[in-house]
């Protein structure tokens, strides 16, 4: 009795057309919001360089990500002892900075600068709780407000503020009148941040270092009996001028 000994056909992934290719990515990486601090890479990326190169751009543009940052605008309304000036001072210069897994954000700089994010939800807490937030892989009801930005077809097509409780109220404290228009004022030079961005010339999304710029507009600066916020550009621009 004859055998038959014809090998059994093998299906290539990397024959299929890219075009292909990137519509199976696409599908792949469909699931729930990542947190900037503690999502993962999928396991796909290891297949070999090339289906990395193609499928990263697609993982970061798909996804929703939330990313977490600091403000400091709560701790201005402490009194001034010298024994709280250190810890504003300290806060002040902590605030705006956004949590992003250090590993990632030295890959993605490194290596993949040209990563697009589309989809992004700022989750802005108190100094005070941001500890916890790097900490705890899911989301707690003590942020003091939520942006989500949404990039469409080379334009920002949603930026919708979210807060808890109306306007927002934490642990049962509702905010000082004061507090009220220095968090709405945060949130406009956030959307603003944004807008800047936005308005280059071959917009397509966000670079990592564009987010962390955004976020950078929740840090208050105090000098002088003055509260103001100031951009990173700004900033650096300072800072390098007194150097």
């Amino acid at each position: 009795m004859a055998t038959d000994t014809t090998a059994p056909k093998v299906f290539r992934f990397l024959d299929l057309p890219p075009e292909i290719r990137c519509y199976i990515y696409t599908y792949a990486f469909r699931g729930p919001s990542l947190r900037g601090t503690f999502f993962r890479f999928p396991a796909l990326i290891r297949v070999s360089r090339l289906v990395r190169n193609e499928s990263l751009p697609i993982f970061f543009a798909r996804n929703n990500f939330i990313l977490d940052v600091g403000t400091n605008f709560m701790a201005l309304e402490n009194p001034d002892p010298a024994s709280l000036l250190t810890l504003r001072r300290r806060r002040e210069l902590e605030a705006g900075t956004l949590l992003f897994k250090s590993a990632v954000s030295r890959f993605l700089t490194a290596t993949f600068d040209y990563v697009l994010f589309r989809n992004i939800t700022f989750h802005v807490h108190p100094m005070s709780k941001l500890k916890r937030q790097r900490h705890a892989e899911h989301s707690h009801d003590e942020a003091i407000f939520a942006i989500t930005l949404r990039v469409s077809r080379g334009n920002i097509s949603s930026a919708k503020v979210a807060a808890s409780g109306g306007h927002p109220i934490i642990n049962q404290k509702t905010y000082t009148k004061r507090e009220r228009k220095m968090c709405d004022f945060m949130v406009d030079c956030v959307l603003s941040e944004a807008k800047v961005v936005e308005a280059r010339k071959d917009f397509k999304g966000f670079k990592l270092r564009d987010l962390k710029d955004i976020a950078f507009a929740c840090r208050f600066h105090t000098e002088g009996g003055k509260v103001w916020i100031d951009t990173r550009r700004n900033w650096n621009a300072k800072n390098e001028a007194q150097g």
